[in-house]
């Protein structure tokens, strides 16, 4: 292997246990003493609840496949974006700041380079995957944002963020262990052809019981006269199913 390119192998952890616990298994198996920035790697599988698959093994126990996805524990940094396309487009600099001022067309190089070096299909979210997600999936306790009643604690808005961008990470996650659902950038997501953004950003408002109010709901809008691009950013996808084996646990 060749270090200096930092290569960085992958391994998707299963569980072995039927009483899944989906939001603790990462995706961020990295090679021992491989140097990498790139903090977009760490992964965390959201579940929908669905067993899609349940063949028997041959010492009589039963391998499961459920449906759901890996996601992004937060949105690409500009550390993680600068090391697979070599620069960084964003008006605020800072490593483990979220990349900001990138179009459509230079995400979709993006995820195919980081395609590329995983081995693993990664995309932008869908919008039903995002506010899946954005509800921590099926172990939501009802939150009326992305992990707490209190929109302070789980994300960076115009109510808490001074007016300027955060590192990634700071607050709490939600239910599935996901970071910053709720403000800071706002996210690019997919919905047919259209490119929506969501969860608001740095500069959103955010009343209470937001959810129920049009701050942070999706805004419909051409790619070309997206979300500020200084306030936009991106976390990815990757769409396969997650085995395990029933131990009899």
């Amino acid at each position: 292997m060749d270090i200096k390119k930092r290569i960085v192998l992958f391994t998707l952890l299963t569980v072995a246990s039927l009483g899944l616990k989906a939001q603790e298994v990462d995706l961020n198996s990295f090679t021992s003493g491989i140097e990498t920035y790139l903090r977009v790697y760490e992964a965390h599988w959201v579940c929908t609840g669905d067993t899609l698959v349940q063949y028997p093994t041959d010492d009589g126990g039963y391998y499961y496949e459920i449906d759901g996805f890996w996601m992004g524990c937060c949105e690409v940094t500009q550390d993680g974006w600068e090391y697979l396309m070599g620069y960084n487009p964003s008006e605020v600099k800072g490593p483990l700041l979220p990349v900001t001022n990138v179009s459509r067309e230079e995400v979709d190089a993006f995820m195919e380079k980081f395609t590329k070096l995983t081995g693993l299909q990664w995309r932008l979210p869908t919008r039903e995957e995002w506010l899946l997600a954005y509800h921590g999936g099926i172990y939501s306790e009802g939150y009326a944002y992305a992990g707490s009643d209190n929109p302070d604690f789980v994300g960076w808005t115009a109510g808490n963020s001074g007016g300027t961008l955060h590192p990634v990470e700071r607050l709490v996650a939600n239910e599935v262990m996901l970071n910053d659902m709720l403000g800071n950038v706002a996210e690019m997501v997919t919905d047919g052809d259209s490119l929506l953004y969501m969860g608001g950003s740095y500069l959103t408002p955010t009343p209470p019981n937001c959810l129920k109010k049009n701050s942070i709901r999706p805004t419909r809008v051409e790619e070309d006269t997206a979300y500020p691009p200084h306030a936009a950013g991106f976390r990815v996808v990757c769409r396969i199913a997650h085995s395990f084996k029933d131990t009899g646990l």
